[in-house]
This record gives C-alpha cells, sequence and structure tokens, in this order.
C-alpha cells in the first residue's frame, strides 16, 4: 500500500514520493527548540509528532536523514543572558542538553543532525547580502533588513493556505544579521522580533 500524506496546498492527499532519484532516502527537517529555558510537555508535542513519522519512514524501508535546528540565539536568549550575566554558550548549552535529555527519556530518537543557529551566522549573513543584491530585500533606517515573499511566483498560491489572514510576511534581519521572522499589515509593521 503506498504512503499517503495530505498536500495543504492542493487540499488532497496525495502518494509520497521522495526527491532522491533510488527513491529510498528521505530527508526530515524539523524545526527544534529555542533553549532558553526548559521545555515543557506541551513543546515535545511536535517532536514527538517527528519522532514518529520518521519510525513509520524507517519502518517502511526509507533511510531517514533527520535534521533538526536548536534555535541558540534570539531576543529570549539575549535577555536571559544579560540578565543571568552567563555566556550564551553556558546558558544555551544547559538547556539544549536538558532538552535532548528530555527527548531520550520520551524514548525519541536523536536527530541525525542538530545544527545550531550561532553556527550558521556568517552563512545566514551570506544569504541576506543575496537577497539585497538580487532586490528581493531592503534594508530599513533602524539597519533592519526585511525580505518580501510577495517577490515570489509562489507567495500568491500559499496564502490561502494560512488560516489567519495577511498581506504580507517578510524575513526581518535586525542590524547584527540574526534573522527573525515578522508579520505585518499595509502600512503598520508588527515584529514579533525586538532589534538587539
Amino acid at each position: 500500500m503506498p504512503l499517503r500524506f495530505y498536500n495543504t496546498l492542493t487540499h488532497s492527499e496525495e502518494e509520497f514520493h521522495p526527491i532522491d532519484p533510488a527513491g529510498r532516502r528521505v530527508m526530515l527537517y524539523c524545526c527544534g527548540p529555542t533553549v532558553y529555558h526548559f521545555a515543557h510537555i506541551g513543546n515535545f508535542r511536535a517532536f514527538l509528532f517527528e519522532d514518529l513519522l520518521r519510525r513509520h519512514l524507517e519502518a517502511r524501508g526509507f533511510e531517514v536523514v533527520h535534521i533538526m535546528n536548536i534555535t541558540d540565539v534570539e531576543d529570549k536568549i539575549i535577555r536571559s543572558i544579560r540578565e543571568s550575566g552567563e555566556s550564551l554558550q553556558t546558558l544555551t548549552r544547559r538547556y539544549e542538553t536538558a532538552f535532548l535529555e528530555d527527548m531520550q527519556t520520551l524514548g525519541c530518537l536523536r536527530p541525525t543532525q542538530t545544527p545550531r543557529a550561532t553556527e550558521h551566522v556568517p552563512d545566514m549573513i551570506r544569504l541576506i547580502q543575496k537577497l539585497e543584491k538580487k532586490g528581493l530585500a531592503y534594508r530599513a533606517s533602524d539597519g533592519s533588513v526585511y525580505f518580501s515573499i510577495e517577490k515570489f511566483p509562489w507567495a500568491s498560491v500559499m496564502q490561502p493556505v494560512c488560516k489567519v489572514s495577511f498581506l504580507k510576511a517578510e524575513m526581518v534581519a535586525n542590524s547584527t544579521g540574526f534573522p527573525v521572522l515578522a508579520s505585518t499589515t499595509v502600512p503598520e509593521i508588527f515584529p514579533m522580533g525586538e532589534p538587539l
């Protein structure tokens, strides 16, 4: 029996076909934790689902490469290190270790890779610079860089998928180059993150 998933873009069930030419390797990318504090059981719902999906794919004979990022720099983390006086690495490694131990306690398989955001800041900065050069991003007076999804052909197709109406969503990079997601309505901007 073929494996089928519900596609929220087409609103229909579709047979799953890996993009791997051999049809056996599946790349599974999952957003991981923001390690500014201990995770609670509600946070683990998504991670338990990802583990269940991975196990199901592996049981069907797929080789799964499971990548889960660790967000180890963002506004809440910056506030925590300012309040505690700890270094970024001391604070985030403590909560990252606790998160991975909790995952193990819940019986979840460890992801194949767990890249940290801080390990890829130069990559993020280069990407932002490329977007600016291509005219897909612009720098605001406060140093923030805004990326407008409406410049991409798929933006109008994706909008109906969202349950919350929006006019546009932008990728914002504050003056230190750390990206945060901001939702906007025209003409006002309501960022979810704050400049550092």
